[in-house]
């Protein structure tokens, strides 16, 4: 026999099925911590790398993160990053086909943590728990929200020092230590400390494939937008385009430019809809005072990279994508 429902008579079934399949789905997302100590905060994300928007998930959080000087509002100058890893001839066994080249990523927009970039180890440390500031018996520190869930290891050699261990679908198990200070004339700089080792551990099961990896490159990509105050969740003043990252001016220094550092750093560049000349992103308009709202000029140096997985010795090529790669260049 049929039996036929319709919404009218069974309202209440229909709409409790509804909510139970919906609450039934899995829900995945990265783990984020904040390290807040010093005049430059940043979040951290589980998945290894901060993604396009990926705190919150919310389009306001367009310039989130990397905030210099962090006790100021809006100071935020990262729109996305991202991390990429490349191997030839890989032979993969899930798809159990050899693939010509193989790519895993993290970023600019996309996370998978249950099959690609997968987080195993997330913690903060500290050299000192979070000072407790009371006024009135009021807790009186802006910071108290984000350094939390500290574990205290007094041997530290800084005053915090997150721990991300990550396996990626290409058996390559990144760990990757962030260390910062908060003394005074070392407080706007993290250091990074990356390790890449092949495990061979390929899925979030923890299963194994042992095979040796053929001319792997590891990828990282900043997009810089200097900064949230200028932008449209500050004070709005500065093109709609700008908030991220558009008019973003990228310098790069390399020994083979006759540099002394390998780096790069990014600043508020000329806009030709921003009003007179823009550098610094000041103030200007009807009600402006001229304030700089976009003075910082965020970078990354890279201190020591090994050769080899056997030679530890630095090499002084590294990171090899570091160079332009014009369009006329005979690789393209």
């Amino acid at each position: 026999m049929r039996k036929t429902f319709s919404m009218k008579k069974y309202p209440a079934i229909i709409l409790l099925t509804i909510l139970m399949i919906v609450l039934s789905l899995p829900l995945q997302a990265d783990d984020t911590k904040w390290i807040a100590v010093g005049q430059l905060h940043n979040w951290f994300s589980s998945g290894g790398c901060e993604i396009e928007v990926g705190r919150r998930h919310e389009v306001r959080d367009q310039q989130d993160g990397f905030q210099y000087p962090a006790l100021y509002s809006s100071q935020d100058m990262q729109a996305a990053k991202s991390l990429w890893f490349g191997a030839k001839k890989y032979n993969d066994p899930v798809a159990e086909k050899e693939f010509s080249y193989k790519v895993v990523h993290c970023g600019p927009r996309i996370l998978n943590e249950t099959s690609e970039f997968i987080p195993q180890d997330f913690t903060l440390y500290g050299k000192f728990a979070h000072p407790e500031v009371l006024v009135n018996g009021v807790p009186g520190s802006q910071t108290i929200y984000r350094d939390i869930d500290v574990v205290v290891d007094e041997t530290l050699p800084t005053d915090r020092m997150l721990h991300n261990v990550v396996n990626t679908s290409m058996g390559i198990t990144m760990t990757r230590k962030i260390y910062a200070i908060s003394q005074s004339y070392h407080n706007n700089y993290f250091i990074y400390d990356f390790e890449f080792k092949n495990t061979g551990i390929y899925d979030i099961d923890g299963n194994v494939k042992n095979q040796d990896l053929e001319d792997v490159i590891f990828f990282f990509q900043y997009r810089w937008a200097v900064c949230k105050y200028m932008g449209s969740y500050g004070l709005n003043y500065a093109p709609q385009d700008a908030t991220w990252g558009k008019n973003t001016v990228n310098e790069v220094l390399h020994p083979d430019y006759g540099d002394r550092y390998r780096a790069s750093y990014a600043y508020h560049g000329l806009h030709s809809q921003f009003e007179g000349d823009n550098i610094g992103a000041p103030n200007i308009g009807t009600s402006g005072t001229g304030f700089l709202g976009a003075a910082q000029i965020p970078g990354v140096v890279t201190i020591h990279a090994d050769k080899s997985a056997s030679d530890p010795n630095d090499d002084p090529q590294q990171p090899k994508h570091q160079i332009p790669i014009y369009s006329d260049a005979d690789i393209t």
